[in-house]
Parts: C-alpha cells; sequence; structure tokens
C-alpha cells in the first residue's frame, strides 16, 4: 500500500530586530524597539485573529516547509527573506497535517522598506512591539505554541544570537 504524504502549514515569527540603535549600548534598547510582523485576514470566518504570517502549502513548494515559510512570509507582508534565515522552533504533528513555527530575524530597516500594509490576499499587516505580542496575537493554536516553555527558550536564544 502506497503511503499518503501528510500537507504541512508553515507559520512565522518575524522579528524585525533594529541592530543600531542610537540609543543602545547593548541588546535590551535594540530589542524594546524591534517589532514582530503580524497579520489578520479580514475576509476568513469569524473570529478575526491577529495572528503569525505562514499558511498552507502549495505545489510550487514541493513539500519544503522552509520554501513555504518563504512564500507565505513574501505574500502576506512584502518582506523577502531566505531558507537560511528560517530556525525551526517547533513542529507539530496534527492530523491533517504536519505544521511548522520558525522564527526569522531580519533587519529592521531593510525589511520595512518592503513591508507591505495588505497582503495579496488582503491581509492587513500590523507591527508590534516585542514587549506587545503576548497582549495583541490573539490566535489562539499560535499563543499555545509561543508560550510553550521549549520554544520560549529557542527563542530567546535565536534572539540573542543576533544582537
Amino acid at each position: 500500500m502506497a503511503e499518503i504524504k501528510k500537507q504541512h502549514a508553515s507559520i512565522v515569527l518575524l522579528v524585525l530586530l533594529k541592530k543600531d540603535s542610537p540609543l543602545s549600548s547593548g541588546g535590551i534598547v535594540s530589542m524594546l524597539e524591534s517589532r514582530i510582523v503580524l497579520v489578520y485576514e479580514p475576509t476568513k470566518p469569524n473570529p478575526v485573529y491577529f495572528k503569525l504570517p505562514g499558511g498552507g502549502e502549495d505545489p510550487v513548494d514541493c513539500g519544503d516547509p522552509k520554501k513555504t515559510a518563504v512564500r507565505e512570509i513574501e505574500e502576506e507582508t512584502g518582506v523577502r527573506i531566505t531558507e537560511d534565515e528560517l530556525f525551526l522552533l517547533y513542529k507539530e504533528d496534527k492530523m491533517s497535517h504536519d505544521r511548522y513555527f520558525f522564527i526569522a530575524v531580519v533587519d529592521y530597516e531593510l525589511a520595512k522598506k518592503s513591508l507591505k500594509k495588505f497582503g495579496d490576499e488582503d491581509e492587513v499587516v500590523l507591527l508590534v512591539s516585542i514587549t506587545a505580542v503576548d497582549d495583541v496575537l490573539s490566535h489562539p493554536e499560535h499563543i499555545g505554541i509561543i508560550n510553550l516553555p521549549e520554544v520560549r527558550k529557542k527563542l530567546q536564544k535565536v534572539l540573542f544570537e543576533h544582537l
């Protein structure tokens, strides 16, 4: 019997990191001035959530979750990232598909030049302070993943490596 290949979805915590802040002598102020990109999709059924950008695989992704993440980020936000900028935070095995949660840390000033107000499918793009992300992110599954201790630990490690 042939094995049925499961579909996947890729979700990305996209961090726009302000690296050379004139106020910053260390990483703390840089982190406070940095932003997380959230989107909401007003055309999707209620409730409307502020969520991390991402989505399901397309045939052009050739079954590669990183390709899906790169494509979804550009479609939803306008920001171009590479597969090398993605770090896996968590993989979730769901009944219908596998879901990959990545983080990508990119330069704030470069990303802001290409950041769109609206994604290709009318998603609204929102920049949120890293310190406020827990207050604004409202998709219950994304909140649950970000609050897992092992995800928080990896998240801190990746962020501090970029400071």
